[in-house]
């Protein structure tokens, strides 16, 4: 089976680098949702996948049917489009990789297990809500059939198996602040800000996913639901698999409650930052900013398998972990506790002025090494023979 993908992924180079390419157009001007949905979802039905469709959180979703229906394979992949519209960012690969590897496995009539689920999630606001929708609501009636999750994210074709947790906290001070001038408003904030910076620089360090960070990213002055006056601090805190994100705002509020203790008329309370998101279906969705942190044991039956896979068709990869990337992760693994891990071409800090030649090669064998590890997760012996002999 391995020279037969070989052999079709080469019939397929043209398509992929003019899908890739006209992917590089929707990067430059990655604003409009409908028309990205639309070009992914006519890529898909062009390349003979079964099932085609988008969900009301703007998930698009391909499925490839396996010749039984014992466990799927969840390929994610992601498209960006930034609050703040101009900015650049790196989705190509990941969503060439995982669609054509999709498009290689149907060309080449590979046995399957179960079904190929290629699925697109825009990476847009609290984007932890849409694959939160596509796994409860839109794969709700497959997710007891759910073997395993494959992440198309940047890995230098590296397997990586984790990485920190990250979560936006609020630190409520409420009471009453009448007749305080601005600069007295400034004076109280500081302290808390000081005693925040503190505790950074003692935060724990993991010796795979490196440091936890901390930084106060806002500080503002609103009246609360009730009305009451308050200060609040916006923290932006990034947070290693050793540390309990209950026990930090915990902490947080300790701290706070020591720094304003002299005051008794002020209540102190934290929480994680919640966003409501309406898409454009008109779809609410309400979410934590919290992505929590995840690390997948080496010795799992996928992970093994996978790196297998990728050594029978020499690209001899290493395990990592990313380091100052956050994915789906930490759903489908820190949440579900589905079976996860990430490949793809790339790196996870972007090079500029890549030679497009070499950059097309590791994506070539981005696709097959996608389409590999899949298939010797989920892919059926026939005609007696071993998965290997195919």
């Amino acid at each position: 089976m391995k020279e037969i993908l070989r052999e079709r992924l080469g019939g397929l180079k043209g398509s992929m680098e003019v899908f890739w390419d006209k992917l590089g157009e929707f990067e430059q001007d990655n604003t409009d949702l409908n028309g990205f949905e639309k070009f992914i979802s006519g890529e898909m039905k062009d390349k003979g996948y079964d099932v085609v469709s988008s969900d009301k959180a703007g998930n698009v979703i391909g499925i490839i049917k396996g010749n039984k229906d014992d466990g799927d394979i969840v390929i994610i992949s992601h498209f960006d489009i930034p609050e703040k519209t101009g900015g650049r960012s790196g989705f190509k690969n990941g969503i060439t990789s995982g669609l054509f590897a999709g498009t290689l496995l149907k060309n080449a009539l590979a046995p399957l297990t179960g079904n190929i689920v290629f699925c697109c999630i825009p990476n847009i606001n609290s984007s932890e809500a849409r694959v939160e929708y596509l796994f409860n609501e839109t794969l709700k009636h497959r997710k007891d059939k759910i073997k395993s999750v494959l992440l198309c994210e940047p890995t230098g074709l590296n397997v990586y198996l984790g990485h920190k947790g990250r979560m936006e906290y609020e630190i409520q001070i409420t009471g009453d602040f009448a007749g305080q001038a601005s600069e007295n408003k400034m004076h109280m904030a500081f302290p808390l800000v000081n005693e925040l910076y503190k505790v950074s620089e003692k935060l724990p360090l993991s010796t795979t996913l490196g440091k936890s960070k901390l930084s106060v990213s806002d500080v503002s002055y609103t009246k609360n639901d009730s009305g009451a006056k308050e200060i609040k601090f916006t923290v932006d805190r990034v947070f290693v698999p050793e540390e309990d994100h209950n026990a930090i705002l915990k902490r947080a509020k300790s701290i706070a409650e020591d720094v304003y203790s002299k005051n008794e008329k002020f209540l102190v309370n934290t929480a994680v930052a919640v966003e409501n998101v309406t898409v454009n279906s008109g779809l609410e969705l309400k979410v934590e900013k919290k992505y929590d942190p995840w690390v997948m044991d080496v010795m799992h039956p996928f992970v093994r398998k996978s790196l297998e896979a990728l050594n029978e068709i020499e690209l001899k990869p290493t395990t990592g972990y990313w380091q100052n990337s956050f994915t789906f992760g930490s759903y489908t693994y820190g949440k579900l506790k589905l079976p996860t891990l990430g490949f793809g071409a790339g790196n996870e800090e972007s090079v500029k002025g890549e030679d497009r030649a070499e950059h097309l090669k590791a994506l070539e064998a981005a696709v097959l090494g996608t389409a590999w590890i899949a298939y010797r997760n989920i892919g059926m012996p026939s005609f007696g023979w071993t998965s290997d002999e195919i």
